[in-house]
């Protein structure tokens, strides 16, 4: 026999059957209030999660462009060492050596 609704069904139940769908009923809506709640709770934990990494995203994308910065820097101070050594190199071909040894009695 089938019936259109829960209720119908326990009406057809003894006493003690019906108590005992009234437990499980019960126990069923609060199982749903707590998944609800933990739900909700989870739900906005993962959008904190995901703002947080749209900030680690935004930080990412400022690191490597500071990165990049000092990369350049660093670029051009080689070349001007470069260009320095290259010089002093130059003033020795024509000049003779740039730094003097001293004589060992001074030292």
């Amino acid at each position: 026999m089938r019936y259109l609704n829960l209720e119908d069904y326990i009406a057809t139940l003894s006493e003690s059957e019906k108590e005992r769908y009234k437990c499980l009923i019960q126990e069923s809506r609060e199982r749903d209030a707590n998944l609800r709640k933990n739900c909700d709770e989870l739900r906005k934990k993962l959008e904190k999660l995901v703002l947080e990494m749209e900030a680690c995203g935004e930080e990412m994308v400022s690191l490597k462009k500071a990165l990049s910065d000092l990369n350049s820097s660093l670029l051009e101070v080689y070349s001007k060492i470069y260009l320095g050594a290259k010089a002093v190199s130059r003033a020795v071909e024509h000049n003779g050596n740039l730094f003097q040894e001293y004589p060992k009695s001074l030292n």
